[in-house]
């Protein structure tokens, strides 16, 4: 019999990291966790992103316990360059949030770690398993739909801000407070086109229409790349 997950992170005294909150090895661990994703997700939702499965900073809870309880399929030697570190349940490498195109039952059929960086105390950490090709093609489109929407209210605020600035009557707080939302619900959601349409690429290499689009996601991706908090282009995730 397979030793479960508390066992396991017990074992080889692994912390798991959500957010801001590190839990270190203790008895329930698996639940604990999973009380900590629910805390976190409640404060990470996104102002104005009706469809929070585009959201990129939450954690899918199915998909969390699922890859929590696969490190009793994982081989010893993985286990082992873990032992005494930290695994950061939000690295995107991991691909855990919901609109990334690996679901809970994908990741119940079995998957490997990459792991980089083996002498930080919070290794980089890569899921390997294989990409689901049917929620890739769900996803993108649907993300770039609301990519193309928050550009536009993007463009729509940026010109009553000029308006406003100009001498025309308005709220000009308000206005900031919405364009700096907007920016960031923009990046987030180009993040999930992005990452859908290059999983669409890795399945499909000789889909010329798929490179095409790739170029164009990551062309906004960089057009829309916006500071820590200030909803500004130009700095990192928001």
């Amino acid at each position: 019999m397979k030793d479960s997950f508390d066992l396991l992170i017990d074992k080889y005294q692994i912390s798991i990291r959500v957010g801001h909150e590190e839990l270190t090895p203790s008895g329930g661990m698996l639940e604990k966790v999973m009380v900590a994703v629910d805390h976190y997700n409640k404060q990470s939702a996104l102002f104005g992103l009706e469809d929070h499965s585009l959201n990129p900073f939450l954690l899918d809870d199915q998909k969390t316990r699922a890859f929590l309880n696969g490190f009793s399929r994982l081989d010893p030697e993985s286990l082992e360059k873990l032992k005494g570190k930290t695994v950061y349940l939000n690295g995107l490498a991991l691909k855990l949030a919901p609109g990334y195109p690996l679901s809970a039952t994908d990741l119940e059929s079995g998957f490997e770690l990459a792991i980089k960086d083996e002498s930080a105390e919070r290794p980089e950490i890569e899921i390997l398993a294989k990409e689901n090709a049917e929620l890739a093609l769900q996803t993108a489109p649907k993300a770039k739909a609301v990519v193309n929407h928050e550009d536009a209210l993007v463009l729509d605020l940026e010109n009553q801000e000029t308006e406003i600035r100009q001498g025309q009557a308005g709220n000009l707080p308000q206005v900031l407070q919405q364009l700096s939302l907007a920016r960031s619900r923009r990046h987030a959601v180009c993040m999930v086109w992005h990452a859908n349409v290059e999983a669409l690429v890795r399945q499909f290499p000789e889909e010329k229409a798929y490179q095409l689009e790739l170029q164009e996601a990551r062309a906004a991706l960089d057009r829309f790349l916006v500071a820590p908090s200030s909803g500004m282009p130009g700095g990192g995730m928001p």
